[in-house]
């Protein structure tokens, strides 16, 4: 690709500021014309997409009973489990240089290096060996385009499938539910893949792809921001409208409180 390339890698593993730095970085003019890798792992967390239904896709009991805090980003997509074994990956650009198979394309040339034949599956998967490892979503600003993802290192998948299978709920709703899919752990797949082997990987691939590679530090995060996406209302409230038992909810709410079971 001719065009400049930057990278970024957080210093956090707080979903909702690597989130609000992720959206930061897509509005933001800094990189110029270029494009940007973000990488980054969370804590143990769900991030479910912009336009999902939390009590259709995650058991929200279970988190709760372990800590395990749920997010909403800006993107499409279906519900994931992220964790310190899960690397997460972002590519930020002017719509012009965008491509949508390019970042499969160079995944698949990165896990070549490891002896992973990996192939895109679906309409925004990637799996090996018939098994899923990475999803990825989408988001599109003005004249700039996010290309996001997250690829399964040596993520606890016990805690992935038991956080990921919600109750069976009398809700309907026009919301578009997570495909679910058998995964795996791509060190399951070659001994020499780890996160930070991975991330070195990615770099090198970048860089050989890119005219010129330069990395920037983090960006300024507003506390405020960070509120704003730990908050009931973005997590819980962004929920579409949908009907349980036959009664509407608005906004998260239920005759006007909070919307729980």
């Amino acid at each position: 690709m001719d065009s400049s390339g930057f990278i970024i890698r957080s210093p956090s593993g707080d979903p909702a500021t690597n989130l609000v730095a992720e959206e930061l970085l897509l509005e933001s003019d800094a990189a110029g014309e270029g494009v940007v890798l973000y990488l980054y792992t969370n804590d143990s967390c769900i991030v479910v997409g912009k336009n999902q239904n939390p009590w259709l896709e995650c058991n929200l009991e279970t988190m709760a009973r372990d800590g395990i805090p749920l997010h909403r980003r800006i993107s499409g997509g279906g519900a994931v489990y992220h964790d310190q074994g899960n690397l997460n990956f972002s590519f930020m650009m002017p719509r012009s240089l965008y491509s949508e198979c390019w970042p499969y394309e160079m995944i698949s040339r990165v896990l070549a290096g490891f002896g992973i034949e990996a192939t895109r599956s679906g309409k925004s998967g990637m799996e090996a060996g018939g098994l899923k490892f990475s999803g990825q979503a989408y988001c599109y600003r003005r004249d700039r385009v996010l290309h996001h993802g997250t690829l399964l290192v040596d993520s606890n998948l016990d805690r992935l499938r038991e956080y990921l299978i919600p109750k069976e709920l009398d809700i309907k709703t026009h919301t578009i539910r997570s495909t679910r899919a058998h995964v795996v752990n791509l060190s399951a797949l070659s001994e020499e893949l780890t996160v930070t082997s991975l991330d070195a990987s990615l770099e090198s691939m970048f860089s050989a792809e890119l005219s010129e590679v330069s990395e920037i530090e983090f960006p300024l995060v507003d506390p405020k921001q960070i509120e704003i996406y730990n908050s009931w209302v973005w997590q819980y409230g962004r929920t579409p409208r949908f009907f349980y038992k036959g009664k509407e909810v608005v906004k998260g709410r239920l005759a006007g409180n909070k919307f729980t079971l």
